[in-house]
């Protein structure tokens, strides 16, 4: 995966938006696509300083929140995830983390599967 590989790298702290920051948007935007395509109605995304987050409902309607975390420091090792009642449920459920490594794919449809 691109994004994945974009996070081994350093992101610039900048009080605006750098051109790196939007590259993995585009790259992690089209990642979560390809892995949840077969499983979603409808994924939305907000791009935040340095963060992705968003919504995902599965075809069954059972909602997702997610987020990546701030991508310049390597404090979160891992992707947020957890239950949502709607597009604006921030609070959510049990929150649930889906490690940046290899089995990435494999781990988020493991994690929405339950």
């Amino acid at each position: 995966m691109e994004s994945l590989n974009m996070l081994k790298e350093e992101f610039e702290s900048s009080i605006g938006e750098t051109e790196h920051f939007r590259q993995f948007y585009r790259a992690f935007k089209r990642d979560m696509r390809r892995i949840l395509r077969p499983y979603v109605k409808r994924i939305r995304f907000s791009k935040g300083h340095f963060f992705v987050s968003g919504f995902f409902e599965l075809d069954d309607g059972r909602i997702f929140y997610f987020s990546t975390g701030d991508v310049r420091y390597k404090l979160m090792p891992s992707m947020l995830i957890r239950r949502a009642k709607d597009f604006n449920d921030y609070t959510g459920g049990t929150n649930m983390y889906v490690p940046y490594d290899e089995r990435f794919s494999e781990s988020l449809l493991d994690v929405i599967s339950k």
